[in-house]
């Protein structure tokens, strides 16, 4: 079966009842190429009960291998949208990373390899009753259907070729894969030091990472719990060690609440 295949003939009857009693939208009325304005949608054959990982982020009850609807099964839909939630079970978290890698065993050679697909976009995997293939069929609320696939045929090299059209990270300093110690509830500059004190006293070498925002926003300090001055003579002695702070920096800035409050990123970014 070809990588991505969205003929008629590979396709199972329709229709198809809903594989959820409480979700009309998990029926297929039928497959046809929907391009839109404002909806698109389009459908592939996969292997029978093939194994398909990713589609994240999420941490699925399934396991690594996403749910696909054979076996009692309900399969799995997948809406790509970020929220800054941790850990939470099949809903959504960080990232939306709307690629999956398909692993499958050609019985003709006898070897299994592994592709991927990559589309932005909402996603259901789904085995209809009584069909001799799965399904994988994209939503779009606009844009294009601008797909890429890779085709490995290793797991390392899917995962090469994808971070060639995506990007990857950034070289990282050396000492940036020292050993760090990153984790809410640090309540204050003293709980750090004392960390810091504890790790250098077991000879423990350590990178320090300090949650230290005044109402969590970014580019501040809380004057009470991290005094501007204690936390400059504590950042010159982590120095001074051959030690890093590294302050995070989550990715929202602060909205002011009112005219009295003053958050400079917030207002000069919307004056520039």
């Amino acid at each position: 079966m070809p990588l991505f295949d969205t003929r008629a003939s590979s396709l199972p009857p329709t229709p198809i009842p809903p594989s959820n009693a409480s979700d009309p939208s998990t029926a297929f009325d039928g497959f046809p190429l929907v391009f839109e304005d404002q909806y698109l949608q389009v459908t592939s054959a996969l292997p029978y009960g093939t194994n398909i990982y990713g589609l994240g982020e999420i941490i699925a009850s399934s396991g690594f291998r996403r749910e696909i609807g054979t076996d009692g099964g309900v399969g799995t839909i997948q809406t790509h949208w970020s929220r800054d939630i941790q850990d939470p079970i099949d809903e959504n978290m960080y990232g939306s990373l709307p690629i999956y890698l398909e692993h499958r065993y050609n019985v003709t050679t006898g070897k299994a390899s592994s592709s991927s697909v990559f589309l932005l976009s909402d996603i259901l995997l789904q085995t209809p009753p009584g069909s001799k293939v799965s399904l994988i069929e994209y939503h779009m609320i606009g844009g294009i259907l601008d797909f890429y696939f890779f085709s490995g045929p290793t797991n390392a090299e899917v995962i090469a070729q994808y971070g060639s059209i995506l990007g990857y990270p950034a070289w990282q300093p050396a000492w940036g894969f020292g050993f760090h110690l990153c984790r809410w509830e640090y309540h204050n500059l003293s709980d750090d030091k004392e960390n810091v004190a504890q790790m250098r006293a077991a000879g423990i070498p350590l990178e320090d990472d300090i949650d230290l925002y005044h109402a969590y926003r970014d580019f501040t300090t809380d004057p009470v719990s991290f005094p501007a001055d204690e936390l400059r003579a504590f950042i010159q002695e982590l120095a001074a060690s051959h030690q890093h702070c590294i302050p995070i920096v989550d990715a929202g800035i602060a909205v002011t609440v009112n005219s009295t409050d003053v958050y400079d990123p917030f207002t000069r970014g919307v004056e520039e």
